[in-house]
């Protein structure tokens, strides 16, 4: 009798070994990893990533900065003048840091240059003048001299001249004629000039029709060019001789020593 209870009881004493076993193989299944077999960084690693955390952080602070310091330089408070936001917003950038623009020079206004005053008007020459020029030579070259017939505008004569100007050419002469009428005029405070002369030549070079072929006319042409500035208008017109009689006339007496 007391056999058969020890035997029992050993059966379920090794049933109770054997569950208990099986419970724990299945805690040990059911248990997570340990962390302690994770692989461990390595510290140069960890160096890296907070370095890279810190500059990510410093760049968006100072984002933040400048957003908030241009906002307020360009939005004027109430009863700020707006000369002093346009200073804020120099002042953003300091001159030593290299964002810094460079600021440009005030532009002055450029005044143009003094022109020189015109001659004082003669009382009996009025604004607008006509002249009649000519050009004597006897040979070509030989001497040579030229006539000035002024007139206003309803033919009432104003002045004559008649001058020797040496051994010349007679289309140096026609030149020379009217660079001597220019300077009269301009003295006696004429505005405006009309020319009349009976070479057609002359005329059209001054009209721009023809041009100037001959080197020792150019520097005349280049001088009639310069006085015709000092007039508000400069009119060359071709007239036949028989309607420049009296400037003919004038520069064949000087040519004759009878002026």
């Amino acid at each position: 009798m007391t056999t058969k209870k020890t035997i029992g009881a050993s059966k379920s004493t090794h049933k109770k070994s054997s569950s208990a076993k099986s419970a724990t193989s299945k805690a040990k299944r059911a248990k997570p990893r340990s962390s302690s077999k994770k692989k461990a960084k390595s510290p140069e690693s960890t160096n890296n990533a907070k370095s890279r955390l810190a500059k990510a952080l410093t760049k968006k602070k100072s984002a933040k900065r400048v957003f908030a310091t241009k906002k307020s330089a360009s939005s004027p408070r109430r009863g700020e003048p707006a000369d002093a936001v346009a200073d804020t917003q120099l002042s953003l950038f300091d001159a030593g840091s290299p964002a810094a623009l460079p600021i440009a020079p005030p532009v002055l206004p450029v005044r143009p240059p003094a022109l020189v005053p015109p001659a004082p008007a003669d009382p009996r020459w009025p604004e607008s003048v006509i002249v009649h020029t000519d050009g004597a030579c006897r040979g070509n070259p030989g001497p040579s001299s030229i006539g000035l017939h002024f007139l206003d505008l309803q033919g009432a004569e104003l002045d004559r001249v008649g001058e020797k100007i040496g051994t010349q050419t007679n289309n140096y002469a026609e030149y020379t004629a009217v660079i001597r009428a220019l300077e009269v005029a301009a003295r006696r405070g004429v505005r405006r000039l009309t020319v009349r002369s009976d070479s057609e030549l002359m005329v059209r070079q001054m009209q721009g029709m023809y041009k100037v072929k001959s080197e020792a006319i150019r520097p005349l042409f280049e001088k009639v060019k310069q006085l015709q500035r000092q007039f508000t208008e400069v009119r060359f017109e071709h007239v036949r001789r028989e309607f420049n009689v009296e400037a003919d006339r004038l520069a064949n007496l000087a040519l004759d020593g009878l002026l």
